[in-house]
């Protein structure tokens, strides 16, 4: 039976830490940011009022009275009383806590969409503060090729062309920047965050995911599971109600007593019951169609968990493939750097080096690390995808997915 409870500890943390959410940070880091995006959202602290109910012993209690020939000195009084048995009761304490603990799907299923969104918008945040910092480093590299240039100019046969390429280049560099920026502010202020500087050291790396990918695919609070699990345990206490009026043998228990009444002797009182044979048809149909609506979702279930499984190992091949190539690809970069530090140190040794020489090398390494975080981007929201397949982002309220455990 499926029964969440609020957290109530959890919930006076919130409420204490709450304002400090809320408040501009200097500097703040992912589990932060994630955490106020979803305080408000948090399901679990949805209270519902819980109501006890009895369910009687006697269903049913019945008065008749007759007289014959209106001669109410005769009249006759007969009680029936029709009783309930205890899987009859059971059955309806079970349906009714059923009832009464209904999840929210719904509310749920946003939160869901919504912790699915915020974790998109940090994975944004880190790239575009990456690529801000590499457009950063390429813009102070123009503005030393620039000066280098301008000094060669009157120099004979110098390449205008060069300065005009610098230019072009930091026009594209400058709307880029000013792109990332208005991306950045627009994340920022759709979760009401002042601008402020984010602590990226615990996000998660490549060797994480790995690790996060050969553990258990289909999490179990996956809402769908949660849904089905739920439908069905309702079916059963509804098959079981069925049943258990099916079985009942006593129909009802009668008082009967009559007169005349002015002579205690001849004063009548009986008792009788009366009995039934369970042979109901829309009984029976009913239990039928219950049956038949629990195996189609069970046989659902069955084909989902299936689909789920081969789109989950077609996007863990596609991550461990991606992880491998960005592997091979930071070997190669390594080996690159290594080899042109090396030439560096040569080529400064020299006397009367040309330094633009030297700020190409530099070029080529930041190009390289934007190329990376391009890589690197495409992967983080594969595995955020990996997460929401699997089920496991909607499984743990107010949790970071890209935080280094």
């Amino acid at each position: 039976m499926i029964n969440p409870k609020p957290n109530g500890l959890r919930i006076v943390i919130l409420i204490i830490l709450f304002p400090i959410f809320v408040a501009a940070q200097t500097t703040s880091d992912g589990t932060r940011f994630i955490t106020h995006a979803l305080v408000l959202a948090d399901t679990s602290l949805e209270v519902k009022s819980t109501e006890s109910a009895y369910f009687p012993w006697i269903e049913e209690y019945e008065f008749r009275t007759e007289t014959r020939d209106l001669d109410f000195e005769k009249q006759e009084y007969v009680m029936r009383l029709s009783p309930s048995t205890s899987e009859k009761r059971k059955a309806q304490a079970r349906l009714y806590s059923l009832l009464q603990s209904s999840p929210n799907f719904d509310l749920r299923k946003s939160f869901c969409d919504r912790s699915i969104e915020v974790h998109a918008h940090w994975i944004s945040l880190y790239i575009i503060d990456n690529q801000l910092e590499q457009l950063s480093a390429l813009e102070k590299n123009l503005d030393d090729k620039s000066r280098v240039y301008e000094k060669y100019i009157g120099i004979y046969e110098f390449d205008f062309q060069k300065l005009v390429s610098i230019e072009q280049i930091r026009t594209d560099l400058n709307l880029k920047k000013y792109s990332l920026e208005n991306e950045r502010k627009f994340i920022l202020s759709k979760y009401n965050l002042d601008p402020q500087i984010f602590d990226y050291s615990q996000f998660i790396g490549t060797q994480e995911i790995t690790e996060a990918i050969t553990l258990l695919d289909l999490y179990i609070n996956n809402e769908d599971v949660i849904e089905d699990a739920y439908k069905m345990d309702m079916i059963q206490a509804e098959i079981a109600l069925e049943e258990a009026e099916d079985n009942q043998i006593l129909d009802f228990v009668q008082l009967r007593y009559q007169g005349p009444h002015d002579n205690l002797f001849k004063e009548r009182f009986s008792v009788g019951m009366g009995v039934r044979l369970p042979n109901n048809g829309n009984r029976i149909l009913k239990m039928k169609e219950l049956e038949l609506e629990f195996n189609e979702i069970l046989d659902e279930r069955v084909l989902d968990q299936q689909e789920s499984q081969l789109e989950l190992q077609q996007i863990k091949e596609e991550l461990r493939r991606d992880i491998a190539v960005l592997a091979y690809y930071d070997d190669q970069i390594k080996k690159e750097r290594l080899k042109l530090q090396s030439l560096t140190e040569k080529i400064t040794a020299e006397e009367g080096y040309n330094p633009i020489s030297i700020l190409n090398i530099e070029e080529r390494a930041i190009s390289n690390g934007i190329d990376r975080i391009q890589m690197l981007e495409e992967i983080l929201f594969d595995y955020l995808n990996y997460l929401k397949r699997s089920g496991q982002i909607c499984g743990s309220e107010l949790r970071n997915f890209f935080e280094k455990p």
